[in-house]
């Protein structure tokens, strides 16, 4: 499990430029990923990429992604696990009193339970471009 370091030491790094190989890896050595999308988006494959590195996760709900996993989990399941969704920026400080309670990531489970694996994402997609065209 993911622990959270003692002195955890704040940084903060936009993805321009980066090479997917290079952005995991950057991901990789932080604690705390913090998605703070403005526009909506689909399907976010970052907050999935952050639930495999079992990382907690501050979340902005206009990632598609959010909305099927509250249908699934309310917010204090999914802030007991690492994950954290906010509505608007202002939120984010009332959020980042929360970590504090958090001592180890487990949003790895909910990246299972969900089955959101390259091939169950997939067959998803598929599933609802056939949809949309009927």
């Amino acid at each position: 499990q993911a622990q959270l370091r003692k002195h955890t030491q704040i940084d903060v790094f936009i993805n321009k430029g980066m090479t997917h190989k290079a952005l995991i890896a950057k991901m990789a050595q932080y604690d705390i990923i913090a998605l703070t999308n403005d526009e909506y988006e689909t399907y976010s494959l970052i907050l999935i990429e952050a639930m495999i590195l079992n990382k907690i996760i501050v979340a902005s709900h206009k990632l598609g992604l959010i909305q099927n996993i509250t249908a699934k989990y309310n917010p204090g399941e999914l802030e007991d696990v690492g994950l954290f969704i906010f509505d608007h920026h202002s939120e984010f400080s009332e959020i980042s009193h929360k970590l504090l309670r958090i001592h180890k990531a487990q949003t790895s489970e909910i990246y299972d339970k969900l089955a959101l694996d390259h091939s169950s994402s997939a067959q998803r997609l598929i599933d609802y471009a056939t949809r949309i065209q009927n």
